[in-house]
């Protein structure tokens, strides 16, 4: 009998532990209460959603790339074995460069030269830079004096270049006129 209740004992043991790792496992998985949530902080406020849409974020304001402009010398060669020997001056970006040369300058930056200097600071419209680097001179065209840009002379860093000279300093852009 003493043997009988021994077995009793241990298959109602077993039983239950079995029962418990069941029930654990299945609340496990399929949990009936919710988390609880991690009280705020008093001194955080919440944002509320028209606060958000009225915020700028970074990921809306529009940035130009950055594009350097070059005043160059007007270039030694043929077209399209062209070198520069001499950069005149540098503008740390294209608006700069059109504030220096505008209407009132004695080199003024016509509406298609905008167009010209633009794309070639987006790499576009069959027009490039060299590493954010447009180089122009000022020269005649037909009958009439222009900014120039030309596409077989931006296959060459030239303001990297050891042998073209520069009137300007490396560090601060400086603006002729």
């Amino acid at each position: 009998m003493a043997s009988f209740l021994i077995k009793t004992a241990s298959l109602a043991g077993l039983a239950s532990v079995g029962g418990g790792i069941a029930a654990g496992s299945s609340s496990w998985f399929n949990p009936k209460e919710k988390p609880v949530e991690k009280p705020k902080d008093q001194k955080t406020e919440e944002v509320t959603s028209e606060s958000q849409i009225d915020t700028p974020t970074s990921d809306s304001i529009p940035t130009q790339p950055v594009c350097i402009i070059y005043e160059a010398q007007d270039p030694k060669g043929n077209s399209g074995n062209r070198t520069f020997s001499k950069l005149l001056g540098k503008y740390g970006n294209r608006d700069e460069f059109f504030a220096k040369f505008g209407q009132d300058s004695g080199k003024p930056v016509s509406e298609s030269s905008k167009t010209e200097i633009n794309n070639a600071c987006e790499n576009k419209a069959n027009k490039k830079n060299i590493n954010g680097k447009v180089y122009l001179w000022w020269g005649k065209v037909g009958d009439k004096n222009t900014w120039i840009y030309a596409l077989d002379l931006h296959n060459h860093d030239w303001d990297s270049d050891p042998k073209v000279e520069k009137e300007f300093s490396s560090t601060i852009p400086t603006i002729r006129a």
